[in-house]
């Protein structure tokens, strides 16, 4: 806008509410932007203040589509790859499993490829009530599994029973609680069954804790028989844990350089393409593998898979820890130790460990005391069956006839 009475073109504008923004002076005027529909609107002022209006620029969709008209083979790829990527958002083109701990993640995924749920499906034929209900009827030990689709990617998320694995039986089938581990008894507390140790046995590995049957007895006090049942309760062992690590204060380290080569592999709609690069010569060199799928943002993948293998090369050194670095690689390794024992539900009563010097290493050795929970799921002894009797375990074996 340029004129002597610029500024009173401002001032009209602004009270009849014309909107206006990036405003910037000119010799003689100002530019701005504003709406299409208020541009119509300022002729009469234009008029009134004798002022000169020039477009310097149109912005939006309207005049983007009217520009594509004169180059119509870009406005057509335009509208191509607009379409292209509308089609990639209807298929999947990841699925993912979580939280799982027993069963691998391949062996989920061809079961859902058995379901025909697999990459490169419809987004529409995806059933993840289906997928959800399949899992649990065929697995056992999963706990709860939510699928869900975001974008066009697949998520599977398990929670699976790892505190009862141990063999392929349901939470509800009779059996004996056995030891996991070798300890002394220190405390036993049973909520099902019949205890076979007491507080201060020793026990070994597999040995059994807590028999899975029950007495029934009658009224004056005889057993008449027994009643299957799964052995269930608490036990505590005391267990010792003998530790000896050893640290040799001369030791050799790698060390890489900035020495090396990568090959690329690529995966388009499920085909192979592989990159050449250059083979691994490198004397000494380590291969890290990097995989994963191309994506827009966390959700939108494409159908782009790859995988980076990167050959880095290494010189070993002969280096030496002092005995002060020692005693700190040897304590942490220790405190990661104990850290594990803890986290596993393991009460250390007493650590003995001590770390010495000597002259060529230094030594950390000694006996960590602790109190522990035991007991793991087990099938009933070749006694035991004997002594139930039937199958069913609900009557006592038969007295001997008289």
């Amino acid at each position: 806008v340029t004129g002597e009475e610029a500024q009173r073109f401002l001032n009209l504008c602004a009270a009849q509410g014309i909107s206006m923004w990036n405003i910037s002076t000119v010799e003689q005027g100002f530019t701005c932007s504003m709406p299409i529909k208020d541009f119509f609107r300022i002729r009469t002022i234009r008029r009134k203040t004798r002022t000169r209006v020039t477009i310097l620029y149109r912005y939006g969709l309207p005049f983007f589509i009217e520009r594509g008209g004169r180059r119509p083979v870009f406005f057509l790829a335009l509208v191509c790859s607009l379409v292209f990527i509308w089609l990639l958002t209807c298929f999947v083109w990841e699925i993912r499993v979580t939280g799982n701990v027993i069963h691998s993640s391949d062996e989920f995924l061809q079961f859902l490829s058995n379901m025909n749920v697999q990459y490169g499906m419809r987004c529409s034929r995806v059933d993840c009530g289906e997928i959800e209900s399949a899992i649990r009827l065929k697995y056992d030990d999963v706990l709860w599994v939510s699928a869900s689709l975001s974008g066009t990617g697949l998520t599977i998320e398990i929670k699976e029973n790892t505190e009862s694995y141990g063999g392929p039986y349901p939470e509800t089938a009779p059996g004996n609680l056995v030891s996991d581990k070798a300890g002394v008894v220190s405390r036993i507390i049973v909520d099902q069954g019949t205890a076979a140790v007491k507080p201060g046995d020793t026990v070994e590995a597999g040995q059994v804790l807590i028999e899975g049957f029950e007495e029934r007895l009658d009224d004056g006090g005889t057993v008449t028989g027994y009643t299957r049942c799964r052995g269930m309760g608490s036990v505590v062992l005391s267990t010792r844990y003998d530790y000896d690590q050893d640290l040799l204060y001369d030791h050799t380290e790698k060390v890489y350089t900035n020495r090396s080569h990568s090959r690329w592999t690529f995966w388009v709609f499920g085909r192979e393409l592989s990159l050449p690069g250059l083979p691994c010569s490198f004397a000494d060199a380590d291969v890290e593998t990097r995989e994963g799928t191309v994506s827009i943002g966390s959700d939108f993948f494409l159908p782009v898979k790859y995988k980076v293998e990167t050959c880095r090369e290494y010189t070993e050194q002969q280096l030496s820890y002092t005995p002060r670095e020692a005693e700190q690689i040897l304590q942490k390794e220790l405190d990661g130790f104990t850290a594990n024992l803890i986290e596993k539900g393991v009460e250390i009563m007493e650590n003995s460990v001590r770390i010495n010097m000597y002259e060529s290493h230094a030594r950390a050795r000694g006996t960590i005391a602790c109190e522990e929970p035991a007991g793991t799921y087990g099938t009933y002894t070749e006694e035991q069956e004997t002594m139930l009797h039937t199958p069913e375990g609900t009557q006592a074996p038969p007295e001997e006839s008289q």
